[in-house]
């Protein structure tokens, strides 16, 4: 019964109270103080309020994602200038994550061109294969 007591405990908390209950220290970066950043704070983590490019402005942060599945995040902090490193271990995430992140970057115009001209070839070969409707 007490572990049942547990796991009804450990359902009911918030991964920053979870996380406060096991003795590690929390501090979360948000950009304005809001109801979520009272939420945090109520919780005992330590708020800091600013934008994490602001605060390293002459050496932009290394976001790393080890669980990055499609790449939003990664992406996210390519676009505001920061280095990015992500992986996953599903392999169809990591070839999503190595296009959307090195190629797309790299090659972009002349990749979009080329996947444009793919997608017009299978237009016109899946015609061929299509019913005819009258």
């Amino acid at each position: 019964m007490n572990e049942r007591k547990g796991l009804d405990r450990c359902l009911n908390l918030s991964p920053t109270e979870t996380l406060i209950e096991r003795g590690f220290s929390v501090r979360a970066l948000v950009h304005r103080q809001d109801e979520r950043s009272e939420k945090l704070r109520s919780t005992g983590a330590e708020i800091t309020i600013g934008d994490m490019l602001d605060l390293n402005h002459d050496n932009p942060p290394l976001v790393i994602d080890p669980f990055a599945g499609g790449g939003s995040i990664p992406l996210e902090a390519l676009w505001l200038g920061c280095e990015a490193f992500a992986s996953d271990l599903n392999p169809v995430a990591c070839l999503i994550l190595k296009v959307l992140l090195e190629d797309i970057p790299r090659h972009g115009v002349r990749l979009a061109a080329n996947a444009a001209q793919l997608l017009s070839d299978m237009a016109i070969t899946s015609m061929r294969f299509a019913p005819h409707r009258n």
